[in-house]
């Protein structure tokens, strides 16, 4: 850790959908729950548009991008000591199943510290 302050954006679901089906994976993991838990929503990014109509990743790089951003509640309860993902906070679990939904493909395993053995499965 280097002990520089941290930015946090919404998680890009359009970018994370192109990663899934460039590579094939049949589910996700490590997703990095510890982030999110300190603010009251999270937003996910479900949609790209360019000139106001529907545009995929390959428009990533367009100067007049927009994005069409969901939000959810957020969560404020420590999540660090939690193992399984059944004993995250309900609005986490709410917000790992539209991840799931949206990347269409199962989330295992949740990040919810800095250490490897913080891990909920």
């Amino acid at each position: 850790m280097t002990g520089r302050p941290r930015r946090c954006g919404w998680f890009d679901a359009v970018a994370a959908r192109y990663a899934v089906a460039l590579n094939g994976f049949d589910e996700r993991d490590r997703h990095k729950a510890r982030r999110a838990d300190r603010f009251e929503r999270v937003g996910l990014v479900t949609g790209y548009r360019v000139d106001g109509r529907s545009a995929g990743f390959s428009a990533a790089g367009e100067p007049d991008l927009q994005t069409d951003v969901e939000e959810l509640p957020g969560w404020s309860e420590p999540i660090a000591d939690c193992r399984r993902i059944a004993d995250l906070p309900a609005t986490a679990r709410a917000y790992l199943q539209r991840l799931q939904e949206v990347l269409n493909v199962p989330i295992e395993m949740v990040s919810v510290g800095r250490e490897r053995s913080q891990l909920a499965r």
